[in-house]
């Protein structure tokens, strides 16, 4: 097949979540015999990565991309060009593949909302989980999608944790790029009330954005970190192998974002045998190896709404994992068989089954 994955950001130009999902789906689809092609909004020049090629999209080339292409996947109905991809396959006749993403740009525009829900016989669905927004969207418009799982690469994650033992101090993990509302400043907050009864260092993992809101978030949160009770060191840009490393060097690994849809560091976590702890975003309730905290409340765009009682029960349900080694110990284990479940290799199989 000839396809094309549509994207506002790709690989190598921004790394984060979406960018690695696209990444690992479109080098398994290449090395499958397809001919892929990777097209970002903010592609500053041509690249092939992995048998894929990877290209520059804007107003001037859409119209080619969608004719000449066999197959289009689109990541996310927030890319910038969807509203015309959208009009150009009711023309052309085509059908596409969408990934929603939790569907945030059709819940907020009318517009947007309006041109998918007429041509929704024209796209493929597939949708990270059962019960995320998205789902319960397509759902309520009476519109079938496929549910496919994100994945990890058992060929990254190849070695086995250490057996747990007690620690007098212990290393926490988080990976997440500074973009507001991914809950680092909540994640600064926890560790400070954790480092009361357990002597803890955080290690925070992530790249340097291009989006000069995400970059001056950066050096406040830095800013932040170093007036904490405890060790912060940040790791910033790490290459791909050393971040690895950084999973089985770490004894939890902890995220307190505030929204998800179906977050890759978690399934890193649990491929690389390390027990996790997340406030219930997304689908981290379908992956086994961790330990899911509750909230108090959301606002009106699905994020939580963090109070001092969420920063309680999160840091007293990490200190809970931390004095039961036993529970730390099956997390652990329970957290390796899952990923053995979602190598990237099985996981591209199903999509191109349904594409």
């Amino acid at each position: 097949m000839n396809i094309a994955f549509l994207s506002n950001h790709v690989f190598p130009f921004h790394v984060g979540g979406s960018e690695t999902v696209i990444k690992n789906v479109s080098e398994c689809m290449a090395a499958n015999g397809h001919n892929v092609y990777v097209y970002g909004c903010d592609a500053t020049d041509d690249r092939i990565i992995g048998g894929v090629n990877i290209s520059k999209c804007n107003q001037n080339n859409i119209v080619d991309i969608i004719k000449r292409h066999e197959k289009i996947i689109i990541y996310s109905d927030s890319f910038l060009l969807f509203n015309q991809v959208i009009k150009l396959i009711s023309l052309l006749n085509k059908n596409i593949t969408l990934f929603p993403v939790g569907m945030n740009a059709s819940l907020k525009d009318s517009n947007i909302r309006n041109n998918l829900l007429r041509n929704a016989d024209k796209v493929n669905f597939i949708c990270h989980d059962n019960f995320y927004e998205d789902a319960i969207f397509l759902k309520t418009n009476n519109i079938s999608f496929k549910v496919i799982p994100n994945g990890i690469s058992r060929n990254e994650f190849n070695k086995r944790k250490k057996s747990i033992v007690k620690k007098d101090e212990y290393n926490i993990l988080c990976v997440a790029n500074t973009f507001p509302k991914k809950g680092h400043k909540e994640l600064l907050d926890v560790c400070k009330v954790v480092n009361e009864k357990c002597k803890i260092n955080l290690n925070i993992c992530c790249h340097e954005t291009k989006w000069q809101i995400g970059r001056n978030l950066q050096k406040i949160l830095q800013n932040q970190s170093s007036h904490m009770p405890y060790n912060v060191k940040w790791h910033i840009n790490l290459d791909r192998s050393v971040l690895i490393e950084q999973f089985y060097n770490n004894d939890i690994f902890m995220l307190c974002s505030l929204k998800e849809v179906a977050p890759v560091c978690i399934l890193e976590a649990a491929a690389a045998s390390l027990p996790w702890i997340s406030f219930d975003v997304g689908n981290v309730k379908s992956i086994e190896g961790g330990i899911v905290v509750p909230y108090v409340s959301k606002d009106i765009t699905g994020h939580i709404s963090p109070c001092e009682k969420d920063i309680e029960i999160f840091a007293d349900y990490t200190n809970n994992m931390i004095n039961d080694i036993a529970l730390m110990q099956k997390l652990s284990d329970m957290g390796s068989i899952y990923a053995d479940t979602v190598d990237w290799k099985n996981i591209t199989k199903i999509y191109e089954s349904y594409i």
